[in-house]
């Protein structure tokens, strides 16, 4: 079971990646739409997932 540093961790990761991939993309000149569109949209779902689990996650009584 992971942290939820952990999720925080994997959710920036996430969004790097994406911003990278895209950039990337965006800078060729040729560059198809399901090429952008498809993992973008993958990568989006599986960063709204690490949110969502981070958010249920409960805080540790200290």
């Amino acid at each position: 079971m992971k942290s939820r540093t952990s999720h925080l961790i994997h959710l920036l990761v996430w969004l790097l990646v994406l911003t990278a991939y895209v950039v990337v993309l965006n800078g060729l000149p040729q560059a198809p739409g399901l090429l952008l569109t498809i993992p973008a949209g993958l990568g989006g779902i599986a960063a709204a997932q690490e949110w969502s689990d981070y958010l249920t996650m409960k805080k540790h009584a200290a």
